[in-house]
């Protein structure tokens, strides 16, 4: 079982687009709508510019992957 987690701001155009292609696909998924301060931490922690920053988590075994950002996942899920 998998779920995405997405982190970024409900202001951001491309975070939202994130959101809405999985709600769309019906994938569960997690969005975090992170301040400035743990949205920068984040992104140097994976290596990321911008946001969103898109996660897949393996529900059984806890692993966690870059997907990358929205483009990134439009393009994994292949939309």
């Amino acid at each position: 079982m998998v779920r995405f987690f997405v982190y970024g701001r409900s202001t951001c155009n491309y975070c939202v687009e994130a959101v809405r292609v999985l709600k769309n696909l019906k994938i569960e998924h997690l969005f975090f709508d992170l301040e400035q301060d743990p949205l920068e931490e984040a992104k140097q922690f994976y290596n990321r510019k911008t946001v969103p920053i898109v996660l897949k988590n393996n529900k059984r075994t806890g692993k966690v992957t870059l997907i990358g950002g929205c483009s990134d996942l439009k393009e994994y899920l292949d939309v």
